[in-house]
């Protein structure tokens, strides 16, 4: 089962989502571009993605997840899914 929708980092600088909700890199592109949009106001590039394994944790419906290097240092569970990962490039934002 994929997980829906995209996640970010603690500090908002990447957007990742399970490779399993998109038909290649640039649909991710695409629909990466689209969420920063909509919940930041504006336009924000989105730079090449990458693929990123990571533990992803649905506890008490809140969406943590880990990367699986640092996960597995830890005593942090949960599902290992393959995701996009991207970093948004906030020099380049439009108004």
């Amino acid at each position: 089962m994929a997980i829906e929708g995209f996640m970010e980092d603690w500090d908002g600088e990447m957007v990742l989502s399970d490779i399993r909700n998109f038909k290649d890199e640039n649909d991710f592109l695409e629909q990466a571009e689209k969420y920063v949009k909509e919940t930041r106001g504006n336009r924000v590039p989105i730079l090449e993605p990458q693929l990123m394994n990571v533990v992803y944790n649905s506890e008490n419906d809140e969406h943590c997840w880990m990367a699986k290097k640092y996960a597995e240092r830890s005593s942090f569970e949960g599902e290992t899914i393959t995701v996009y990962k991207s970093d948004i490039d906030y020099q380049n934002a439009e108004d």
